[in-house]
């Protein structure tokens, strides 16, 4: 289980493709008295959950290292989602938290970064990511594309082959507004880009395809139907694999979605937020009248990201329309 903890939504940059609502504002912030009842409380049912602290910039907190050295003595598995802004004392203190990632976002080369995050935010993150390498700090790097940065990837492939982190993760922007749907890659464009970086890059990177219905016939061909069926995570583990807490201590089964709650750690215990999250799968079911209802390839991507249906169609179970089957289905 992947639990997203969001320590507040307070932050030092304004990127151009946040997916939280970020405000000027001072956020609510979670109490570090919250934060270690909580982990206690997962703790109990099961210590492999993997801890993922983010954010806004989750460094920012007042406790985090407090938060982050309890839980790196408690779960085996403790994750750091950081933009790589830090002051000298923050880098510092990271550089001695041990039994933990740190997973630093950069999205393309000097130019590209830049301009989606801020004027010298490229410099900083790479510096950071030199200096926590250095120190023996196992740190990974998170890259989001689209139309925009896409053809900076590779300059940023050089660049990371050099400094070496432990994994370089990238993943297609999710755009969820008309304005941003504009730099939404095209699936055979993205598919295309997965083969020329894993040809390219000489690094270990983890990323996949979407929607590549000749490797999903020779996965099918290989395994068969029923290994895939009892082994594959469909969708994106939404109501399955991970979920996401709130500096409010609410939770919820989906971060594109702020209606998909599934109940408060305030009011409810861990294991009963457990239980609320396997009534609510049947929420993902896809309708009678969705493309996807008869598509041979169902069982393995379910529907697709439910939060593609939930903003393109208004509700959940028509389909994720980053298919072709079902954007030819809806006239896309």
């Amino acid at each position: 289980m992947q639990i997203y903890f969001v320590l507040s939504l307070d932050c030092n940059l304004h990127c151009s493709h946040c997916i939280r609502n970020f405000s000027d504002k001072p956020s609510e912030i979670v109490d570090l008295h919250n934060v270690v009842s909580v982990l206690e409380s997962i703790e109990k049912v099961g210590s492999k959950a993997q801890i993922i602290l983010t954010g806004g910039e989750p460094t920012l907190h007042k406790d985090f290292f407090e938060i982050a050295g309890y839980a790196q003595k408690h779960f085996r598995n403790v994750v750091v989602c950081s933009n790589g802004i830090y002051t000298n004392e923050a880098l510092n203190k990271l550089s001695n938290l041990k039994n933990t990632v740190v997973q630093i976002s950069i999205d393309g080369n000097k130019e590209s970064h830049d301009k989606r995050r801020g004027k010298g935010t490229f410099d900083k993150a790479i510096n950071a990511l030199q200096t926590l390498i250095s120190n023996g700090i196992s740190v990974r790097v998170s890259t989001t594309v689209n139309t925009e940065n896409i053809a900076s990837m590779f300059d940023l492939s050089e660049t990371l082959s050099k400094l070496k982190p432990t994994k370089w993760q990238i993943t297609p922007e999710q755009c969820f507004s008309e304005t941003e749907a504009k730099k939404q890659l095209d699936t055979d464009v993205w598919n295309n880009f997965v083969d020329e970086i894993l040809a390219k890059a000489k690094l270990r990177i983890k990323i996949k395809k979407l929607y590549d219905f000749a490797l999903f016939e020779k996965m099918e061909k290989k395994f068969g139907k029923e290994y895939i069926k009892n082994n594959a995570i469909t969708n994106c583990g939404c109501c399955s694999e991970k979920m996401y807490i709130y500096p409010d201590l609410s939770v919820r089964a989906c971060t594109c979605m702020d209606s998909f709650i599934l109940g408060n750690l305030k009011e409810k215990t861990y294991s009963e937020i457990l239980v609320t999250m396997k009534e609510k799968k049947d929420l993902l079911k896809v309708k009678e009248n969705s493309p996807c209802a008869k598509c041979d390839w169902l069982y393995l991507c379910n529907g697709g990201c439910a939060g593609y249906s939930k903003y393109y169609f208004g509700e959940i179970g028509y389909g994720d329309k980053r298919c072709p089957k079902v954007k030819a289905f809806y006239g896309l």
